[in-house]
């Protein structure tokens, strides 16, 4: 008989939600189980400003004693003050190709939400930083993900929006050619538009001072939201957490802020593709994982931009090609072939006008869903 439970929030408990998906996808061969241990001390709330400023509900769908399904219902408190309306999000969602199954789940979440006074719930959403991974995959299936990108099954929008679910909002991945950049007289092009507006452009070592460096991106990231994205910008202190969580995985050849004197007006942070590295590990880090990660930089052939902010007031000014064109630089140094532009807002036209204009073709969108409750 189809049921659902509440996962009580344990690092047992979670090992096991966590765990679902690879079952589900065991025979996908472009599925990649994330590091479970991590996933499960981020859903437990360290250095997860997310999970630690709302409430939860960890929801798993059974057959019988089968799991066929997961969701988290959440509220984040900061969000539902910055926004001024009762809005929850879901996250984590994977269900076998039932309707039955996914409704269960959904029922659940929404009895959740409805229970602590949500009106609407928006998602998926990703459980720890916006950013890097937003809704599920709606186009691009037939191709392997990028580190950290969302990825399922093709029949998840029918589950959604046999439900009810209507689209909130798309988000593109972008494949670069890195050879795009290569003529001298781009760069000489950028130099000049550097010069004419102020700014300058330099590497940013997270190792280093990282909280000063992320109370300068936090800026960044606020003053470039538009404030009809209805979207709350990350706390300097919630980006500093995510940042330090993930900082093993940032090369320092591929973070990089713009300033105009001492005023930071653009941010690109670049993430190495480390798919390759943990397929085949089944969500293992140690000790395997993490030597690999770590010491064999050779498994890296695609880097993926998981923010490229830029202020309003110098958009179109070169900034962004400027960022991306010197982590080009970089990773032709490093070996590196490909590149994607990820969670490209389908709101930001300057930034989509500006990947394209580097030569950037959509390959893959990702698609939030809104609901009424």
């Amino acid at each position: 008989m189809l049921h659902v439970r509440e996962i009580l929030p344990a690092r047992s408990t979670l090992r096991d939600f966590a765990l679902f998906p690879q079952t589900l996808y065991q025979n996908d061969p472009n599925f990649v189980l994330p590091p479970v241990g991590q996933q499960v001390r981020g859903l437990l709330g360290r250095h997860n400003a997310l999970i630690s400023n709302g409430v939860q509900c960890f929801l798993m769908a059974y057959d019988g004693e089968k799991p066929v399904g997961r969701l988290l219902a959440g509220i984040d408190f900061r969000a539902v003050q910055h926004l001024g309306e009762r809005q929850g999000y879901i996250s984590l969602f994977d269900c076998v190709n039932d309707q039955a199954a996914a409704n269960a789940l959904f029922d659940a979440a929404k009895a959740f939400l409805k229970l602590n006074g949500i009106t609407s719930v928006v998602g998926p959403s990703p459980a720890i930083f916006d950013d890097f991974g937003l809704g599920l995959l709606a186009e691009g299936f037939d191709s392997a993900p990028t580190y950290l990108s969302p990825y399922n099954a093709p029949y998840y929008a029918a589950l959604f929006e046999g439900y009810g679910f209507i689209k909130h909002r798309d988000h593109y991945a972008y494949d670069l050619p890195l050879d795009g950049v290569q003529d001298g007289r781009y760069e000489s092009v950028l130099r000049r538009a550097g010069k004419r507006f102020g700014f300058t452009v330099e590497n940013v070592n997270l190792r280093g001072d990282l909280k000063r460096k992320t109370r300068d991106m936090a800026r960044v990231v606020a003053e470039s939201i538009p404030p009809d994205w209805r979207m709350r910008a990350p706390t300097s202190e919630s980006l500093y957490r995510e940042l330090k969580r993930v900082r093993n995985v940032l090369w320092p050849d591929y973070v990089y802020m713009a300033y105009k004197g001492s005023r930071p007006i653009g941010l690109l942070l670049v993430i190495p593709d480390l798919n390759p590295i943990l397929r085949g590990l089944k969500g293992r880090m140690f000790p395997v994982g993490t030597f690999r990660m770590l010491f064999n930089r050779s498994y890296i052939r695609r880097l993926r931009t998981v923010m490229l902010y830029v202020v309003p007031d110098f958009q179109n000014k070169g900034v962004e090609a400027a960022m991306i064109h010197r982590t080009f630089e970089a990773a032709r140094r490093n070996g590196v072939r490909y590149a994607e532009a990820t969670m490209v807002n389908e709101q930001s036209l300057k930034t989509q006008l500006a990947v394209q204009r580097m030569g950037g073709k959509v390959t893959k969108v990702y698609r939030q869903y809104r609901l009424e409750i």
